[in-house]
């Protein structure tokens, strides 16, 4: 089963109760479940426009800092960049599948990251280890 990180936002406080949070991650857990996804950390953002710049959304940011903008991984570690990999590109299908696009300078980090991980294994899908 592979794993998976969930980013959820609402716009306003009025959203925090019931149909906010709960829906999107009651949605997020059902398409996870179908997918065979396992859900190892949940990020929210509360009360932030989706107009507000990414660079002013706490959770964005750490979210962000996963991949650095050269495509390596912020962890140095070629197991935990496939793995943040895989749940940028799960997080990704989902908002597509919303009607939202993520940025252009995610997207070039996720495609650097990808580059990044073939560039460093082996034909036989072996990476370098200490």
């Amino acid at each position: 089963m592979e794993q998976a990180f969930v980013y959820l936002r609402v716009s306003s406080s009025n959203q925090l109760d019931g149909f906010g949070f709960d829906r999107q991650l009651d949605t997020v857990k059902e398409y996870c479940n179908r997918n065979k996804y396992k859900i190892v950390e949940v990020f929210k953002e509360e009360a932030v426009s989706g107009t507000t710049d990414e660079t002013e959304r706490p959770a964005f940011k750490e979210m962000m800092a996963q991949i650095l903008s050269d495509g390596v991984g912020a962890e140095q570690s070629p197991t935990y960049t496939a793995f943040t990999l895989e749940w940028y590109l799960l997080a990704a299908r989902v908002a597509n599948a919303g009607g939202e696009q993520f940025p252009d300078d995610v997207l070039y980090r996720l495609e650097k990251a990808g580059e990044f991980l073939r560039w460093i294994t082996d034909a036989k899908g072996n990476q370098p280890r200490r």
